[in-house]
């Protein structure tokens, strides 16, 4: 069966060998991304890239009169969906989302595109660099899992070379918790077992201003986004929007 996939989160340079083996798949026939960049994919795959921005404040690339309705029963049965949702936006204040209309509006939006684009374009894999938590992305998850589209999720770890997979948010870390109550019943405390665990947590331990790998590699980016600059273009960029009429097509 020929895969159709859409692709959250891997503009970063980590996963570039694995986005390039991926993308080199024979039975790829399709791939959509939502990154901050866009991911250069071979000519001969069909894709479509989302921007993730313009995303978050649902400014989508096709008119919204050309997308499926949503109907009144869908939007109740997606009730749990809107209720996470409308908490996710609690993130993008000061510049964004302040009113509860607003957020609704934004919401129905991007619940509205992505159903029409699962239908339409057939996809038939959810893959994520991160765990679902950016507004788009987890609506897309959750659709997924709705529609019984296989979903697969990458959790980062404090190590460099160790990372989880996980098929859902909901049930990621049962494993690890039903080998916490193992320990737990035994009256025992926890060992690390790996070696290169144990040396980075005694690192970090000793070494104070030792910085996670992920925060060192993205240091550029963390810090320009928590940048008043940042912010100032955010709301600059919203307001525009607001005032061509974007969010009105």
């Amino acid at each position: 069966m020929a895969l159709r996939l859409i692709l959250n989160g891997f503009y970063n340079i980590p996963f570039q060998p694995s986005l390039r083996q991926l993308m080199s798949h024979e039975k790829v026939e399709f791939l959509a991304t939502l990154d901050q960049d866009a991911t250069l994919i071979p000519s001969n795959i069909n894709s479509i890239h989302h921007d993730f921005d313009r995303c978050l404040r649902g400014d989508f690339p096709v008119p919204m009169s050309s997308l499926l309705p949503l109907d009144d029963a869908f939007v109740r049965e997606m009730a749990p969906l809107e209720q996470m949702i409308m908490r996710m936006m609690d993130r993008m204040h000061p510049v964004q989302f302040r009113e509860f209309p607003e957020r609704k509006f934004i919401y129905l939006r991007q619940l509205r595109y992505w159903n029409d684009f699962l239908i339409k374009h057939r996809i038939t894999n959810f893959c994520s660099a991160n765990i679902p938590h950016e507004i788009n992305d987890y609506i897309i998850y959750y659709l997924c899992r709705r529609s019984g589209i296989p979903c697969t999720l990458f959790g980062m770890t404090s190590l460099c070379d160790r990372f989880g997979v996980f098929e859902s948010v909901e049930n990621a870390f049962e494993p690890v918790k039903a080998m916490y109550r193992g320990i737990q019943a035994e009256n025992r405390p926890p060992q690390i077992e790996a070696e290169n665990l144990r040396n980075y947590v005694s690192k970090m331990m000793t070494n104070t201003n030792e910085q996670p790998f992920y925060m060192a590699a993205n240091y550029k980016e963390l810090r320009d986004k928590h940048s008043p600059i940042f912010w100032a273009g955010r709301a600059t960029m919203h307001l525009r929007s607001a005032l061509s009429g974007d969010l009105a097509r």
